[in-house]
């Protein structure tokens, strides 16, 4: 994130408050999961709905793909929030996809 950004988030946390931008954040990760859930309900081979169009299947990845940058914005609110650096996420990042790859490396 550029530091632009960086300001708008710190000024969204000054704004509207510490524990609101947390409580916002479970928000959108509650949104993001029924998006994902309307996704697999509608679109999958199992569903007994009549298939969905090409425009309605872009609808609803639209819809998750929107809720996934508010879920972005409102995260990285969450770790200025904690005090976590960039440098501090990488680093936990890095050893998730470790952790990922050894999933997969040994279950292949």
């Amino acid at each position: 994130m550029d530091e632009t950004e960086r300001n708008w988030l710190y000024q969204a946390i000054e704004h509207f408050g510490e524990t609101n931008q947390m409580l916002k954040t479970q928000e959108e990760l509650a949104e993001l999961n029924i998006e994902i859930n309307n996704f697999l309900i509608n679109s999958t081979k199992y569903s007994e709905k009549k298939p969905l169009s090409t425009k309605q299947l872009n609808e609803l990845r639209d819809r998750i793909l929107n809720e996934i940058a508010d879920v972005e914005i409102t995260t990285a609110q969450v770790k200025l929030i904690l005090n976590c650096s960039d440098e501090e996420f990488d680093n936990i990042k890095s050893k998730k996809f470790e952790k990922l790859y050894n999933v997969m490396k040994y279950k292949i």
